[in-house]
């Protein structure tokens, strides 16, 4: 449930699950409590969040959230989260940073001049999101951007450009050590025909404690690296029928080096037919160890609007280095503003099945959902 009530904003979601007996898993429910509204201004607001996950088995994993956004003046903004989690087996202190989540924030919104988007982070050890994810655990991070921007004078092919340094740094605060950093300077651009890209240099800092792995092709030995590339992308005039997204990202890698580009072209054929792809290749070498990886992302995207009710999409991607092919379909349905329905079909495919030991089933997973949507008008 989504909505608006008075001046609060709100969400409500509760999925309840059932066992898994094969794999010892017990049914579980997962709620999700939201609420928003604004303060202090229009471009201002302050929320928070519980989510609640509880097992048959007595498992469960509660985390709150509060946050914010705060505009001080002009372009300048505050960004304030916060959250901490509680789950059975472990200290769940409420005085203690170590079950925490944390971030401030501060942004200067402005194409010309000075922009900024500084940020300190933190997470403690036994900080545990049950029904979400971290990219990493016990850090502390510094970031992100600063850069400041022009627009050129009248007789100039472009809108605006800007310069730029980014970076971010991670330590483990376990002992204070670096774990990840990377730092550089760029420039962007607007054309008046369309165009425009970013172009970045990049130095890298990482130490690895435990070795990495590539789809069991390439390897990482634990060590401390430093490397550096070149990063960016630009994009064709997006008024076209016809436009693409180029990415590019090389340089050394590790004890190695990377190339990766990205192709993304988008054609729309008519008013009522519009058709995308993708394709990524990444080469990966480890010289020394005699180690390399090729791996390509293939994906095709159709968008048709049958009449004014009916709409369909077709969404098929190939990744050579997991040897898989997920194909996904979706017909929606609107006969009235607010209310949809979807029939939605899901393929998982796995190919080369004999390279691996045991061999991989033909499908790797099924799925058909119905979904319905109805909106409620109050006065």
């Amino acid at each position: 449930l989504i909505g608006r009530l008075g001046s609060w904003d709100l969400g409500l979601l509760d999925m309840q699950t059932a066992p898994l007996g094969d794999r010892d898993i017990p049914s579980e429910n997962f709620g999700v409590v939201r609420v928003r509204r604004r303060v202090f201004n229009p471009y201002s607001y302050a929320g928070g969040m519980v989510t609640s996950r509880l097992g048959a088995d007595g498992a469960y994993n509660v985390v709150y959230g509060l946050d914010g956004i705060f505009r001080v003046r002009g372009d300048d903004y505050m960004l304030l989260n916060w959250a901490q989690s509680f789950e059975d087996g472990k200290p769940n202190d409420a005085a203690s940073l170590d079950p925490s989540r944390f971030r401030l924030a501060w942004e200067r919104r402005t194409q010309e001049g000075l922009g900024l988007n500084l940020s300190l982070s933190y997470s403690g050890k036994d900080y545990d999101p049950g029904m979400g994810f971290e990219w990493r655990e016990d850090f502390s991070r510094l970031g992100n951007r600063v850069q400041y921007g022009w627009y050129p004078a009248e007789e100039s092919f472009l809108i605006r450009h800007y310069v730029l340094a980014e970076g971010y740094a991670y330590f483990r605060n376990e002992d204070r050590t670096l774990e990840s950093a990377e730092i550089g300077p760029g420039w962007g651009f607007s054309a008046k025909s369309g165009w425009n890209g970013e172009f970045a240099l990049k130095m890298y800092r990482e130490s690895v404690r435990e070795e990495i792995s590539f789809f069991d092709k390439a390897f990482v030995p634990p060590g401390d690296y430093t490397f550096a590339g070149l990063k960016g992308y630009f994009q064709t005039p997006f008024g076209a029928l016809f436009y693409t997204t180029v990415t590019f990202d090389a340089g050394s890698f590790y004890d190695g080096w990377r190339a990766t580009i990205g192709v993304e072209p988008t054609w729309g054929i008519s008013s009522d037919l519009n058709l995308s792809g993708y394709y990524q290749f990444n080469r990966v070498e480890f010289k020394n160890r005699g180690q390399a990886l090729t791996a390509q992302i293939l994906q095709a995207r159709l968008l048709a609007t049958l009449s004014t009710k009916f709409s369909a999409s077709a969404f098929v991607q190939y990744d050579s280095a997991a040897d898989a092919v997920t194909v996904n379909f979706r017909l929606r349905y609107n006969p009235r503003e607010g209310n949809d329905l979807y029939l939605v079909i899901n393929e998982g495919l796995n190919t080369d099945r004999a390279a691996y030991d045991p061999r991989r089933p033909p499908y790797s997973s099924r799925a058909i959902l119905l979904k319905y949507s109805y909106t409620f008008s109050f006065d």
